[in-house]
This record gives structure tokens, sequence and C-alpha cells, in this order.
């Protein structure tokens, strides 16, 4: 590929900027803040965009960076490129409420869709990132010499192991490990034995409320045994209630029976208890009247018809008292008799009714005292019977609470249990990624590898006038640099160098990776640690790569260098 001209429509501090590139070196010298940097970026826009990073402009935003200075309406360039003999034109605009790409192939007079996927295919599928590892080079200006050995220490082993130099391999190994340690740190290592655990409680509650179940079960015959009992006793009561009920109200009717004919049976026993004053006021009256008849009869002056008459009568009515005495006294004794034999039947009908009223009093407490036993015996151990069922109720439902509550734990632990397996599987995964890797890395290593640390080699040689052979890596990735006489580390060397062997591993990266299509090489002050004779050096060997070369400078001893390269 070859880069023919730049036009920088609206670019940073450019407008309708126009720049002609030539194949082999070009030089674009300026001073700083000359616009260098902004015609590299513009160049790494073209074929890869800007995209803008965010809401909030930062250093490394290169949107913000290299948006128009002066008309923020338009963001804008074009680009031609040659490839395989056929020339493209790049059209591209950056703005974010406009963003547009297009490629048009002018040999053909054709425009290429989709635009960016065919400029991918045109550079031989190099990505942003491998564009930006291999052949274009921006400057190390910030950059410390510790800090260069251990970038370019990556990058060699990165290239030789991976085959590019975006995959970072041992950030990308170190950070898998630490994925490993923080999956390993998440299982929990007890979940297994409070599984155990669990499951022992969940067997001892589910027994307990086997035996609970089958105690209820017996429970429950009882009860239903202890009620037809019950009902069998009280059907049994029911009737002999009845019997002794129809009984009762017999005895009952029969005492009440009794008792009107002993109320209605009067005896006035007043009778009995008065004495016979009538017959004794008789016999006085007769023995009155015969007296005074007598002493009538003795008194001679008393003859006489009056007196005869007078004596007539009392005799008559002596007579009469003594025979009323005689009939009264014989009417009284019968009728005291009489009296007597009707009080001897009112005691009989009274002691009838008080036998009545001991049946009916007896037959009413009988059926009490009858029922008072085996029924409530049986009420007794029914409400017993009653109270364990409440019991057993009451321990289940404890027992199905905490059998609920173990479900629930146990769910829980086999969630957890599931999760530990999840990241069991990740852990095997992470693992077998990193030994996948390390495989991988090393088979890359032993082919694409050896041929990259041979090629950088022998650019490295070239550009230090034979003063190193070789590129080592040792196996803890450690780079050695192959002297005359023995092995040097890279903190050993210049920065020169450092830069030297950074530009030989990236050079033989890009031959490696861009075999049929070499890319343009922009490289951006690459050369400020570089002396005299190394510049020279490696201008020559950039002369003799296949690839265009762009190089900015600040520097007039490229340029200079440069010419004599070329009018030798």
């Amino acid at each position: 590929m070859e880069i023919l001209d730049l036009e920088l429509t609206h670019f940073g501090k450019f407008h309708h900027k126009k720049m002609t590139f030539h194949p082999g070196i070009n030089v674009i010298y300026g001073e700083n803040e000359a616009g260098k940097s902004t015609i590299h970026a513009f160049i790494r826009g073209m074929l890869f965009g800007i995209e803008r990073q965010g809401a909030r402009t930062t250093r490394s935003d290169r949107y913000n960076k290299y948006e128009p200075w002066d008309s923020h309406g338009e963001y804008c360039g074009t680009m031609r490129i040659r490839v395989n003999g056929i020339v493209y034109r790049l059209e591209r605009s950056f703005l974010k409420t406009d963003r547009s790409f297009r490629l048009i192939n002018e040999t053909a007079g054709t425009m290429l869709e989709p635009a960016q996927v065919r400029l991918e295919d045109l550079l031989g599928g190099a990505t942003e990132t491998s564009f930006v590892s291999t052949v274009c080079i921006d400057q190390l200006k910030c950059a410390t010499d510790v800090g260069l050995i251990n970038e370019l220490q990556r990058f060699v082993c990165n290239t030789s192991m991976t085959r590019s130099a975006e995959i970072d391999l041992t950030n990308a190994t170190a950070n898998l490990k630490t994925q490993k340690r923080r999956l390993e740190n998440r299982i929990s290592g007890t979940v297994s034995k409070q599984l155990a655990d669990n499951k022992k409680r969940l067997d001892e509650r589910e027994n307990e409320l086997e035996k609970l179940q089958l105690e209820e079960e017996e429970r429950r015959e009882e009860s239903l045994k202890l009620r037809e009992n019950i009902n069998n006793q009280r059907t049994e009561l029911i009737e002999i209630k009845k019997a002794y009920e129809k009984k009762r109200e017999e005895y009952r009717q029969r005492y009440e029976e009794a008792r009107d004919e002993y109320h209605e049976y009067y005896v006035n026993t007043y009778d009995l208890s008065k004495k016979n004053v009538t017959t004794t006021t008789l016999f006085a009256l007769t023995l009155f009247f015969a007296c005074t008849a007598g002493y009538l009869w003795w008194m001679s002056s008393f003859r006489g018809f009056v007196q005869m008459v007078i004596m007539l009568c009392l005799i008559v009515s002596a007579l009469g008292c003594c025979i009323a005495a005689c009939l009264y006294r014989k009417y009284f004794a019968m009728r005291r008799e009489k009296i007597e034999k009707k009080l001897e039947e009112k005691q009989m009908k009274r002691k009838k009714m008080e036998d009545y009223e001991k049946d009916y009093l007896r037959y009413a407490t009988e059926f009490e005292e009858h029922t008072s036993d085996s029924y409530e015996e049986c009420l007794d151990r029914l409400k017993a019977v009653q109270d364990v069922l409440n019991r057993i109720s009451w321990d289940k439902e404890q027992k199905q609470e905490a059998r609920i509550d173990l479900l629930n734990e146990r769910e829980y632990l086999l969630q957890r249990e599931r999760e530990d397996s999840k990241i069991q599987n990740d852990i095997d995964a992470v693992t077998l990624a990193i030994d996948t890797i390390q495989k991988l890395a090393n088979k890359v290593q032993t082919t694409f590898g050896v041929d990259l640390n041979e090629d950088a080699s022998k650019l490295l040689e070239q550009i230090t006038d034979g003063k190193y052979h070789s590129i080592i890596i040792r196996d803890d990735k450690s780079v050695f640099l192959n002297a005359s006489k023995r092995y040097v580390p890279l903190s050993g060397v210049s920065r020169g160098t450092m830069e030297q062997i950074y530009l030989c591993i990236r050079l033989a990266a890009a031959k490696l990776l861009w075999k049929e299509n070499p890319l343009p090489l922009l490289l951006d002050d690459v050369f400020a640690f570089y002396d005299d004779e190394r510049l020279k050096q490696t201008l020559a060997l950039l002369d003799t790569l296949p690839n265009q070369v762009i190089l900015f400078t600040c520097h007039k001893r490229e340029e200079e260098f440069a010419k004599i390269q070329r009018n030798t």
C-alpha cells in the first residue's frame, strides 16, 4: 500500500491543506507545534476513523484534540492511496452529527460498499490496534528509561509469543490468574458441610413429622372409636332416659293423684280432740231436773195441781235429758270411731303419697347416677385425646415451619452450590484458558516467534553495524541482546538502543504480518535519541524496505541524511 496525497479539508489547525507523497522515504519537517502530529493523526483517522471517547473532554480524546479550531461545522478530509496498482480515494467526515465514509475506486470509477470493510480488506486485515502497534509509531516523549525497558520487554514477548503486539500476554495471563484467585475466594468451602448438616436436620424433622403423623392417626382412630362409643352410649342413655322418664312420669302422676286424694280427703281432727260436753251437760240437766222434782215432791206444801204439773214437767225433762244424753253419747262414740277410721285411711294415703314421692325422686336421681360413670369417663377420655390431638397439631405446625425453613435453607445452599459449581467451571475455564494461552504462545513462539526474532535480529545487527547479533527471549520472559562476547540485558543498553530494538521488532512484525501488501511506516520523531551513525544506518535500512516511509521530525539532520541517502 502507498499513500499518494492528503487533503486536510478541516482538521485541527489545517484547512484545505494538501500534501503529496512518493514511494520510499518521505520527510515532513517542522518545528514544534507546526502540525506534524496532526498530519500523523489525520492519516490514522482516515484509515480507521476517530471515535469520540465520551461526553467529557480528556487528553486522550483524539476527537476533541483534532477538532477544527475555527470551523465547527465541518470536520473532514480526503486521502488517496494505491494498492496493487489501483488508486482509491478515501473521503471521511469525522463530525459526530454527520459522520460518513466513502471509498472510491478511482481506477475503475466505482464506489465500494461497505466502505470500512472493503478498506480493511485492502489493508490486509489490519486493525487500528495492530496498525498502531507496528507501522504507526508515535512519539515516546513521555516514557522514561525504566518505562521504556518494561514497554520494550512486553512488546518483544507479546509479538514473539502471540503474533500480535495488541495482545499483552503477560498482563492477560496475570489478569486470568487474578480472576482465578478471585473466583477461588468466592467459593465457599463449607457449603457441602452445611448441606450435609441441613440434610441431617431435615431427615430428623421428617422422622419427627412421620412419628407425629402416626400418633395423630392413632389418636384420631381412638377419637373415632370414643365418639362412636359415646354416640352408642348416648343412644342407649336416651332410651334409658326415655324409660326412666316414662316411669318417673308414671310415679309422678301417681304421686299427684295420691296428693290430690290426700288433700281432698278432709278429716276434722278437731272433733277427736273435743270432749263430750253435751252429754255431760244433758246428764247434769237430768240430775238437776230429777233433784228439783224430788225436792218439790218432798215439799208437801206444793202438792197442788201446779205443783204436780211442774213436777211432771221436771220429771219429763229429766227423762228427756237422760234419753238425749244417752243418744248423744252413742252418736258421739260412733262419730269418733268414724273419724278415727277416716284418719287411719288418710294416714295410709299420706304414706302412699310419700312412697310415690320417694319413687319419683329416686327415678329422677337414679338416671343421673346411672349416666355419670361410663359416659363421663368416655367424655373425659375424648377430651384428653382431643388435647393430645391439639398438641400434635401444634407440634406438627412448628415442625412444618422448621421443615420449611430448612427447605428454604437447603434451596439457598443448593443455589450457592450451583453458584460454586458455576464458579468452579469458570475456574476450570480460566485454568484451561491459561494453559491454552501458554500452549498456543509456545506454539506461536516456535513458528512466528522464531521468524520474528530472526528478522528483528537481522535488522538490529544492520542498524548497530554488527554490535548486537540477535535478540534473546528467555523462559522467564526477560530480554537480552547477544553481543560479541556476552549477553547484555535491556537495562544495560542506552535509551537510543532500546528504541532501535523497539523499531526493529515493529518492522519485523509488520513484515511478517503483511508480506503481500506492506503498509506505510509512519514515524513521528522516533530518532530523537539516535546518534548520527545509527541514524544513517537506520535510514539506509528503511530505504531498502518495500514499505513507504513517512518520517515526521523537528530535526534537520533527518532531512539531510534522507537526501544523502536518496542521492546515493
